[in-house]
Parts: C-alpha cells; sequence; structure tokens
C-alpha cells in the first residue's frame, strides 16, 4: 500500500514539474501571500484623521474681558479659523490649537452646531467632534478686575473604532502638549526677560546711589576744607586780636614813660609831650576799634559758619547717607 501511494505522489510530482503553470503557482504563491498579509498590516496604519469643531464662548457683560494670552512661537498660520457660514473667529487659543492639529495631520472643519458635529462622528463622515468652551474666571486684584479665560476642550469618539479612537486621542494629545510646550516657552522667556530687566533696573539704582554716596563724600570732604579754613581764619584773627591787644599794651607802657618824663627836673618840653601822648590816645583807639571789629569778626565766625551751617549740612548728609543704605539694603 505504502509503494503504491509513494508511486503516484511520485508521478504527480514529475507531472507537476513538467507544467510551466503550475512552476509559476509555486514560485508566486509565497509573493502574493507576501502581498496580502503586507496590505493588510498596512490597513491598520495611521489614517488621516477628519475632526470637527464645535466652539462657543461665554461674554463678560460690562466688562471687556483680557485674554492674558501671548501669542506663541511658531505659529503655522496667523489666518483665523472660519465657520461654515464664512465667519472668523477671533480668538487665540482657538486658531492656535486648530493649527497645532493641522500640524498632526488632523484635517478640521468648524462647526456651529454641536449635535451635527456629534451626528457626523455617528455616520461615519468625521473621526472625531471636538468641543471648545471658553469661559472666564474673575480675578480680583487691589487696583484692578481682572477676567482669565477658561477653556474647556471635549472630544467625542465613536468607541466601536478603537483603532481609529486611540490614534485621534493620540493626535490631540500631542497638540495639546505641543501648544502647552509653546506657551511654557514663551512664558519662560518672558520672565527671563522681565528678571533681566528687573536686575538691569536694580544694577542701575544700585549704581545711582553709589553715585550718590560718592557726591555725599565729596560734599563732605568740602565741609570739612570749609571747617578748616574757618577754623585757620578763626586762629588768625585770634592771633590778630592778641597782636592788638599786645599794640596797645605797648602804647599804655609808652605813655606810662611820658608821663614819667614830666616829673624829671628842668624838663620844658611838655608841649612836645602832649602831642606824643595825644597821637598815641588816638592809635590805642584805633586799636581798640580794630581789636572789637576782629573780635565781632571772629565770633559771627564761629555762630554762622561753623556753628550753625556747617552742623546742619552734616545732619542732612547723615539723614541722606542713611536713607541710601537702606535703599540698598532693600535692593539687595
Amino acid at each position: 500500500m505504502t509503494l503504491v501511494f509513494w508511486a503516484v505522489l511520485k508521478k504527480n510530482l514529475k507531472a507537476l514539474a513538467n507544467s510551466k503553470i503550475s512552476i509559476l503557482a509555486m514560485l508566486a504563491g509565497p509573493l502574493v501571500l507576501v502581498v496580502i498579509v503586507a496590505l493588510g498590516l498596512g490597513g491598520a496604519g495611521e489614517v488621516q484623521v477628519k475632526a470637527g469643531v464645535y466652539y462657543q464662548a461665554q461674554e463678560v457683560e460690562g466688562v471687556q474681558a483680557q485674554a492674558q494670552l501671548q501669542e506663541v512661537e511658531n505659529t503655522p498660520s496667523k489666518e483665523l479659523a472660519k465657520t461654515p457660514h464664512g465667519t472668523a473667529i477671533d480668538d487665540l487659543f482657538y486658531n492656535d490649537f486648530l493649527n497645532y492639529l493641522n500640524r498632526e495631520r488632523v484635517s478640521t472643519i468648524p462647526y456651529l452646531s454641536l449635535p451635527a458635529c456629534k451626528q457626523e462622528v455617528i455616520t461615519g463622515k468625521l473621526n472625531t467632534c471636538i468641543e471648545i468652551s471658553r469661559t472666564y474666571q474673575q480675578i480680583s486684584t487691589e487696583q484692578e478686575v481682572i477676567y482669565m479665560p477658561v477653556y474647556d476642550v471635549i472630544v467625542f469618539l465613536d468607541v466601536s473604532k478603537t483603532r481609529v479612537s486611540a490614534q485621534v486621542l493620540s493626535k490631540v494629545k500631542a497638540a495639546f502638549d505641543a501648544y502647552v510646550e509653546a506657551i511654557v516657552r514663551q512664558g519662560v522667556n518672558e520672565v527671563r526677560a522681565k528678571l533681566d530687566e528687573a536686575k538691569s533696573k536694580l544694577e542701575f539704582a544700585n549704581n545711582q546711589l553709589a553715585e550718590v554716596e560718592q557726591q555725599l563724600q565729596l560734599i563732605e570732604n568740602s565741609l570739612n576744607a570749609i571747617e578748616s579754613f574757618a577754623n585757620q581764619l578763626r586762629g588768625n584773627i585770634d592771633e590778630q586780636i592778641n597782636a592788638l591787644e599786645r599794640a596797645q599794651q605797648d602804647i599804655s607802657n609808652l605813655q606810662s614813660e611820658l608821663d614819667a618824663l614830666r616829673d624829671v627836673e628842668n624838663f620844658t618840653r611838655f608841649d612836645l609831650l602832649d602831642s606824643i601822648s595825644s597821637s598815641l590816645a588816638e592809635l590805642s583807639t584805633q586799636l581798640s576799634a580794630a581789636r572789637n571789629s576782629a573780635i565781632e569778626a571772629r565770633d559771627a565766625l564761629s555762630e554762622q559758619i561753623t556753628s550753625n551751617a556747617i552742623s546742619e549740612a552734616r545732619g542732612a548728609i547723615a539723614r541722606i547717607r542713611e536713607s541710601v543704605s537702606t535703599s540698598r539694603s532693600e535692593l539687595n
């Protein structure tokens, strides 16, 4: 039985080998099978995602809302997204987020009705419907009331289509991550710029305060010089007063000697003594007036310059220096 089966199989194999069509089928069969498998696997890859987008925004009555959002870097398009009726939506987050979705190969179609957008997902015309809503959060400060925008993004999917749903969520997450990264980068750059500006202002203020301290030192040096000069001048006046007093004493002594000549026997030139004595008295009067003027000048100098003006100036310098020191401590 085994010999008969082997003989038949051998005969069929020879017949198959002699047929060109059979040889072609043997060679092409595995290749066709590989192509079919590859096509099947390729169908499970990435597809172009179509997303409907519904946008609604809360309005703040009587108050102009302040978005407080800066334009992110590398925004691919400055054009505003439009509804099916051609109405432009002037919202920075909305337009930037759609731009980032487009980067992720998600084609976006704005819708005016959320139910209509959801229905398109059910019928399979859309892979997803994205709802973007904007509300405002009130923040009160000492100076003003600010309304900060708050955005909610809801993604509607047909969960029965597992592969497409996972792909949509992945793309939406990637768009979110890219947008947040750009916002954070922009915020970091702004904070760094403000810190650099504040640092520059602090350095400028420190330099200005240092210059004020230098000017105060120069003024104090000038006051010291004035005080030194005043003291020197007062010393000179004191020397002049002493010299005048000595001259007056010399005149008094000379007057006494002249008076002694009157008692000398046989001295007859009393007229000459009277003339000299009169001149000495007049000179003594002039010296006394000069001495009194010098004393007044010395007292005025001591009172007006040394005692009052310079002391007040020193007090003002001390107060300014204390204020400068406090300011520098606060800056540091």
